[in-house]
């Protein structure tokens, strides 16, 4: 996908508010494109500073693309690292637990 060559650029540029903001129109033209929220994600796990922000963008990542166990792994690990409460963590992993992956390596 040529968007994705065009982020990879963008990344690479160092203007993480314009990365920022070109992931979020990528995935607002493509809501269940798991790589690009696998992407979008691990570039904020690299680059922000905003725990709030992360978590909320995992949120959604999760909610679009429930079926990716990488995604939700990642989402729990961003959990453990900003100090989320262990109600959130739980309520996480509770949903994560009725989700269907897409293949047999997620699981494990």
């Amino acid at each position: 996908m040529i968007l994705q060559i065009y982020l990879k650029f963008e990344e690479s540029s160092g203007y993480p508010a314009q990365v920022q903001a070109l992931y979020e129109r990528a995935i607002t033209d493509f809501p269940i494109a798991s790589d690009l929220w696998l992407d979008y994600t691990r570039y904020l796990d690299k680059t922000s500073k905003l725990s709030k922000v992360v978590r909320e963008v995992y949120s959604r990542a999760t909610k679009n693309c429930p079926w990716v166990g990488e995604l939700w792994v990642r989402y729990l690990l961003c959990l453990e690292r900003s100090r989320a409460s262990e109600e959130e963590l739980a309520s996480v992993f509770e949903k994560s637990s009725q989700c269907t992956f897409s293949t047999i390596d997620e699981v494990g």
